[in-house]
């Protein structure tokens, strides 16, 4: 049983679907929400993934997941090497990579990259112009925030 346990909350998300993701964050969550069901507490596995790395003076971070997009909107300047880009299917946002822009979604409560997370979560049709715009705060998008 157990197994069977580990297999289905490990490879199923109740957004993304089934994806494989190989990062700190995310095996530190499943561990818990397999602890969790063993102990008789199944619920969805809704954590946001995200991740980072720092690739010589620059921070990539991403958070989501998009296995395809039809729109990427760019928040910031790709010159000046400090944007978020947006993944967007039908005006919903996938997931978002920041460089040199974003903040630690995992330590920062508000960090651009947590308020996307629930920006995912929610599922919401989300205006290209407000994402690009940067007068825009990001929280006003989400008119239910969960975190």
């Amino acid at each position: 049983m157990l197994d069977a346990l580990l297999l289905a909350v490990a490879s199923d998300h109740s957004i993304c679907g089934r994806v494989r993701v190989e990062h700190f964050n995310n095996a530190e969550k499943q561990g818990r929400a397999v602890a969790r069901a063993v102990l008789g507490t199944l619920q969805a596995y809704e954590y946001i993934y995200s991740f980072w790395s720092d690739q010589y003076e620059h921070k990539l971070e991403y958070v989501g997941f998009a296995r395809s997009w039809e729109r990427i909107v760019l928040r910031g300047s790709s010159g000046s090497r400090k944007f978020l880009a947006f993944y967007l299917t039908q005006g919903i946002l996938q997931a978002v990579f920041g460089l040199n822009r974003g903040g630690d979604p995992e330590l920062e409560a508000d960090a651009e990259l947590r308020v996307c997370q629930d920006l995912i979560r929610g599922r919401n049709r989300l205006s290209e112009s407000a994402l690009a715009d940067d007068r825009v705060d990001l929280r006003s998008l989400n008119p239910a925030p969960r975190s």
